[in-house]
Protein backbone atom coordinates (compact mmCIF):
# COMPACT_ATOMS: atom_id res chain seq x y z
CA UNK A 1 0.00 0.00 0.00
CA UNK A 2 3.00 2.44 1.23
CA UNK A 3 4.85 1.43 -1.81
CA UNK A 4 1.46 2.10 -4.33
CA UNK A 5 0.96 5.24 -2.85
CA UNK A 6 4.58 6.73 -3.14
CA UNK A 7 4.62 5.18 -6.76
CA UNK A 8 1.20 7.56 -7.08
CA UNK A 9 3.10 10.17 -5.55
CA UNK A 10 6.24 10.07 -8.02
CA UNK A 11 4.01 10.04 -10.96
CA UNK A 12 2.07 13.00 -9.58
CA UNK A 13 5.47 14.71 -9.19
CA UNK A 14 6.83 14.16 -12.88
CA UNK A 15 3.58 15.17 -14.40
CA UNK A 16 3.72 18.49 -12.43
CA UNK A 17 7.26 19.00 -13.21
CA UNK A 18 6.49 18.06 -17.15
CA UNK A 19 3.20 20.36 -16.43
CA UNK A 20 5.52 23.06 -15.10
CA UNK A 21 7.97 23.23 -18.09
CA UNK A 22 5.26 23.29 -20.59
CA UNK A 23 3.86 26.25 -18.51
CA UNK A 24 7.24 28.24 -19.07
CA UNK A 25 7.67 27.15 -23.03
CA UNK A 26 4.38 28.95 -23.45
CA UNK A 27 4.54 31.78 -21.25
CA UNK A 28 9.02 32.33 -21.37
CA UNK A 29 8.43 33.97 -24.79
CA UNK A 30 5.55 36.69 -23.44
CA UNK A 31 7.37 37.47 -20.26
CA UNK A 32 10.57 38.35 -23.10
CA UNK A 33 8.35 40.14 -24.82
CA UNK A 34 6.89 42.44 -21.81
CA UNK A 35 10.32 42.77 -21.02
CA UNK A 36 11.14 44.42 -24.34
CA UNK A 37 7.93 46.67 -24.18
CA UNK A 38 9.04 47.37 -20.31
CA UNK A 39 12.46 48.66 -21.63
CA UNK A 40 11.17 50.62 -24.03
CA UNK A 41 8.33 52.40 -22.49
CA UNK A 42 11.23 53.43 -19.79
CA UNK A 43 13.82 54.54 -22.03
CA UNK A 44 11.83 57.29 -24.05
CA UNK A 45 15.61 58.98 -25.33
CA UNK A 46 14.67 56.72 -28.38
CA UNK A 47 12.97 59.22 -30.54
CA UNK A 48 12.64 63.04 -30.60
CA UNK A 49 10.05 63.18 -33.19
CA UNK A 50 7.72 66.68 -32.59
CA UNK A 51 5.70 68.62 -35.27
CA UNK A 52 6.65 72.12 -35.62
CA UNK A 53 3.54 73.43 -34.33
CA UNK A 54 3.78 71.19 -31.04
CA UNK A 55 7.39 72.22 -30.76
CA UNK A 56 6.59 76.26 -31.02
CA UNK A 57 3.81 76.16 -28.25
CA UNK A 58 5.94 73.96 -26.25
CA UNK A 59 8.82 77.06 -26.31
CA UNK A 60 6.93 79.35 -26.00
CA UNK A 61 5.87 77.47 -22.39
CA UNK A 62 9.54 76.52 -21.57
CA UNK A 63 10.80 80.88 -22.33
CA UNK A 64 8.26 82.21 -20.04
CA UNK A 65 8.40 79.95 -17.32
CA UNK A 66 12.16 79.58 -16.89
CA UNK A 67 12.48 83.26 -17.22
CA UNK A 68 14.40 82.95 -20.52
CA UNK A 69 12.91 85.86 -22.53
CA UNK A 70 14.35 86.64 -25.59
CA UNK A 71 16.30 90.25 -25.80
CA UNK A 72 17.01 91.58 -29.08
CA UNK A 73 20.03 91.37 -31.63
CA UNK A 74 19.82 93.50 -34.63
CA UNK A 75 16.28 93.18 -34.45
CA UNK A 76 16.92 89.40 -34.09
CA UNK A 77 15.07 87.02 -31.17
CA UNK A 78 17.60 85.85 -28.72
CA UNK A 79 16.72 83.42 -26.17
CA UNK A 80 19.10 81.77 -23.10
CA UNK A 81 20.39 78.48 -23.40
CA UNK A 82 19.67 76.88 -19.75
CA UNK A 83 23.22 74.85 -19.62
CA UNK A 84 25.63 77.79 -21.02
CA UNK A 85 23.76 80.65 -19.67
CA UNK A 86 23.93 82.67 -22.51
CA UNK A 87 21.65 84.69 -24.92
CA UNK A 88 21.84 82.75 -28.35
CA UNK A 89 20.14 82.86 -31.56
CA UNK A 90 16.78 81.45 -31.59
CA UNK A 91 16.59 79.29 -34.11
CA UNK A 92 19.85 77.64 -32.20
CA UNK A 93 18.04 76.58 -28.79
CA UNK A 94 15.72 74.03 -29.05
CA UNK A 95 12.58 73.16 -26.89
CA UNK A 96 13.82 69.75 -25.12
CA UNK A 97 11.24 67.63 -23.80
CA UNK A 98 12.81 65.60 -21.27
CA UNK A 99 10.55 62.75 -21.22
CA UNK A 100 9.83 62.65 -24.94
CA UNK A 101 7.08 63.66 -26.64
CA UNK A 102 7.10 60.84 -28.89
CA UNK A 103 5.70 58.81 -25.75
CA UNK A 104 2.33 60.70 -25.57
CA UNK A 105 3.77 60.10 -21.29
CA UNK A 106 3.74 56.21 -21.54
CA UNK A 107 5.68 55.47 -18.22
CA UNK A 108 5.54 58.67 -16.39
CA UNK A 109 3.18 57.14 -14.10
CA UNK A 110 6.21 55.04 -13.03
CA UNK A 111 7.72 58.23 -11.44
CA UNK A 112 4.49 59.32 -9.57
CA UNK A 113 3.46 61.53 -12.76
CA UNK A 114 0.37 61.55 -15.09
CA UNK A 115 0.74 61.44 -18.91
CA UNK A 116 -0.28 64.51 -19.37
CA UNK A 117 2.59 65.89 -17.48
CA UNK A 118 4.69 64.78 -20.93
CA UNK A 119 3.43 68.57 -22.09
CA UNK A 120 4.22 70.25 -18.54
CA UNK A 121 7.33 73.31 -18.31
CA UNK A 122 8.87 71.44 -16.02
CA UNK A 123 9.18 68.41 -18.53
CA UNK A 124 11.91 70.46 -20.93
CA UNK A 125 14.87 72.48 -21.26
CA UNK A 126 16.02 75.00 -23.23
CA UNK A 127 19.29 73.92 -24.56
CA UNK A 128 21.31 74.89 -27.77
CA UNK A 129 21.01 72.42 -30.55
CA UNK A 130 24.44 70.27 -30.33
CA UNK A 131 23.77 69.97 -26.19
CA UNK A 132 20.02 68.58 -26.84
CA UNK A 133 21.02 66.05 -29.37
CA UNK A 134 23.86 64.48 -27.47
CA UNK A 135 21.43 64.63 -24.44
CA UNK A 136 19.01 62.47 -26.11
CA UNK A 137 21.35 59.79 -26.65
CA UNK A 138 22.62 59.58 -23.17
CA UNK A 139 25.95 61.49 -24.20
CA UNK A 140 25.57 63.91 -21.82
CA UNK A 141 23.45 64.28 -18.65
CA UNK A 142 22.81 66.38 -15.39
CA UNK A 143 23.47 64.41 -11.86
CA UNK A 144 21.36 66.03 -8.79
CA UNK A 145 22.92 66.71 -5.43
CA UNK A 146 20.08 66.34 -3.14
CA UNK A 147 21.52 67.93 -0.42
CA UNK A 148 22.39 71.04 -1.79
CA UNK A 149 19.14 70.74 -4.42
CA UNK A 150 21.74 71.38 -7.04
CA UNK A 151 22.43 70.09 -10.50
CA UNK A 152 25.49 69.10 -12.26
CA UNK A 153 26.19 68.94 -16.05
CA UNK A 154 28.48 65.79 -17.05
CA UNK A 155 29.57 64.62 -20.78
CA UNK A 156 30.12 61.49 -20.54
CA UNK A 157 31.41 61.04 -24.24
CA UNK A 158 34.92 62.09 -23.62
CA UNK A 159 35.12 62.51 -27.54
CA UNK A 160 33.23 65.62 -27.36
CA UNK A 161 35.17 67.90 -25.03
CA UNK A 162 37.15 70.12 -27.82
CA UNK A 163 34.11 70.58 -29.70
CA UNK A 164 31.92 73.84 -29.03
CA UNK A 165 28.28 73.16 -28.42
CA UNK A 166 27.36 75.48 -31.69
CA UNK A 167 28.15 74.26 -34.88
CA UNK A 168 28.22 77.20 -36.60
CA UNK A 169 29.58 75.46 -39.89
CA UNK A 170 26.45 73.46 -40.83
CA UNK A 171 24.21 74.65 -43.51
CA UNK A 172 22.10 76.15 -40.52
CA UNK A 173 24.63 77.57 -39.04
CA UNK A 174 25.58 79.46 -41.88
CA UNK A 175 21.84 80.64 -42.54
CA UNK A 176 22.07 81.96 -39.03
CA UNK A 177 25.46 83.72 -38.84
CA UNK A 178 24.03 85.45 -42.40
CA UNK A 179 20.91 87.09 -40.30
CA UNK A 180 22.51 87.45 -37.23
CA UNK A 181 26.37 87.91 -37.54
CA UNK A 182 29.12 86.71 -35.80
CA UNK A 183 28.93 89.19 -32.74
CA UNK A 184 27.16 85.97 -30.51
CA UNK A 185 29.62 83.67 -31.53
CA UNK A 186 32.27 85.05 -29.76
CA UNK A 187 32.06 83.67 -25.76
CA UNK A 188 30.89 80.16 -27.02
CA UNK A 189 31.79 77.65 -24.76
CA UNK A 190 33.39 74.20 -25.62
CA UNK A 191 31.74 70.96 -23.96
CA UNK A 192 35.17 70.79 -21.68
CA UNK A 193 34.45 74.36 -20.44
CA UNK A 194 30.76 73.18 -19.33
CA UNK A 195 32.12 69.60 -17.74
CA UNK A 196 31.20 69.63 -14.17
CA UNK A 197 29.40 73.25 -14.15
CA UNK A 198 26.51 73.60 -11.61
CA UNK A 199 23.21 74.39 -13.18
CA UNK A 200 21.86 77.90 -11.80
CA UNK A 201 18.32 76.80 -11.93
CA UNK A 202 16.42 77.68 -9.11
CA UNK A 203 12.86 77.16 -7.53
CA UNK A 204 10.03 77.54 -8.47
CA UNK A 205 11.07 76.70 -12.23
CA UNK A 206 12.55 73.41 -11.60
CA UNK A 207 12.81 70.45 -13.70
CA UNK A 208 11.13 67.11 -13.02
CA UNK A 209 14.19 66.26 -10.80
CA UNK A 210 13.14 62.73 -11.01
CA UNK A 211 13.35 62.61 -14.96
CA UNK A 212 16.50 64.22 -14.99
CA UNK A 213 17.87 61.82 -11.99
CA UNK A 214 16.16 58.71 -14.09
CA UNK A 215 18.13 59.90 -17.55
CA UNK A 216 21.32 60.03 -15.45
CA UNK A 217 21.05 57.08 -13.83
CA UNK A 218 20.69 54.72 -17.15
CA UNK A 219 23.84 57.56 -19.39
CA UNK A 220 25.60 56.64 -16.20
CA UNK A 221 25.22 52.94 -17.04
CA UNK A 222 26.04 53.44 -20.63
CA UNK A 223 28.64 54.71 -20.08
CA UNK A 224 30.21 52.89 -16.72
CA UNK A 225 31.95 50.33 -18.24
CA UNK A 226 33.15 52.21 -21.06
CA UNK A 227 35.36 54.66 -18.60
CA UNK A 228 36.45 52.33 -16.29
CA UNK A 229 40.15 52.83 -15.30
CA UNK A 230 42.34 54.18 -12.27
CA UNK A 231 42.12 57.54 -14.09
CA UNK A 232 38.85 57.27 -15.43
CA UNK A 233 36.63 59.84 -15.30
CA UNK A 234 33.30 57.79 -13.94
CA UNK A 235 35.33 57.21 -11.17
CA UNK A 236 34.81 61.17 -10.57
CA UNK A 237 30.80 61.11 -11.70
CA UNK A 238 28.46 61.27 -8.58
CA UNK A 239 26.59 57.88 -8.13
CA UNK A 240 22.46 57.75 -9.33
CA UNK A 241 21.74 57.37 -5.66
CA UNK A 242 17.54 57.11 -7.27
CA UNK A 243 16.16 55.59 -3.82
CA UNK A 244 18.18 57.83 -1.37
CA UNK A 245 15.58 59.21 1.45
CA UNK A 246 16.07 62.90 0.32
CA UNK A 247 13.93 62.35 -2.33
CA UNK A 248 10.70 62.09 0.12
CA UNK A 249 11.60 65.90 1.21
CA UNK A 250 12.66 67.25 -2.37
CA UNK A 251 9.35 65.30 -4.33
CA UNK A 252 7.22 63.62 -1.64
CA UNK A 253 5.62 62.06 -4.27
CA UNK A 254 8.33 60.91 -6.33
CA UNK A 255 8.29 57.24 -7.54
CA UNK A 256 10.83 54.84 -9.32
CA UNK A 257 10.40 51.68 -11.31
CA UNK A 258 11.85 48.71 -9.75
CA UNK A 259 15.25 47.79 -9.25
CA UNK A 260 14.79 45.17 -12.21
CA UNK A 261 13.97 48.29 -14.34
CA UNK A 262 17.93 49.47 -14.54
CA UNK A 263 18.36 46.63 -16.89
CA UNK A 264 17.28 48.33 -19.70
CA UNK A 265 20.01 50.21 -19.97
CA UNK A 266 21.79 47.98 -22.47
CA UNK A 267 18.49 48.36 -24.24
CA UNK A 268 19.52 51.97 -24.37
CA UNK A 269 23.52 51.58 -25.48
CA UNK A 270 21.90 49.30 -28.23
CA UNK A 271 19.30 51.42 -29.48
CA UNK A 272 21.41 54.77 -29.22
CA UNK A 273 24.25 53.19 -30.83
CA UNK A 274 21.90 52.34 -33.63
CA UNK A 275 20.86 55.56 -34.31
CA UNK A 276 24.12 57.20 -34.08
CA UNK A 277 25.27 54.51 -37.24
CA UNK A 278 22.03 55.64 -38.68
CA UNK A 279 23.25 59.41 -38.69
CA UNK A 280 26.30 58.54 -39.49
CA UNK A 281 25.06 56.71 -42.84
CA UNK A 282 22.85 59.98 -43.45
CA UNK A 283 25.43 62.56 -42.97
CA UNK A 284 27.40 60.30 -45.61
CA UNK A 285 24.76 60.19 -47.77
CA UNK A 286 24.43 64.12 -47.83
CA UNK A 287 28.36 64.17 -48.65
Amino acid sequence: MLLSTLGQLSTSVQQLAAGQERLAAVLGPLVREALVVRRQRLNPWRSSNRSRDEQAEFKEALIAFYSCAPAEAAGKPMVRCMVTERMLPRPVVIASHIWKHSTLGVGLDEFGLRPVDVSSARNGLLMCSKIENQFDILNVAFSYDLLMDKFRFHVLDRTLLALPVVDSSSKTGQEILSSYGTDWLRDIPTFQQLDGQVMRWAAPALPFRRLLAWHYALARSKWSSRLSGASSPERELPAASLRSPGWGERSPDALWPEEAAMDLYDHAVSRSQRDAAEDDEQDSDEI
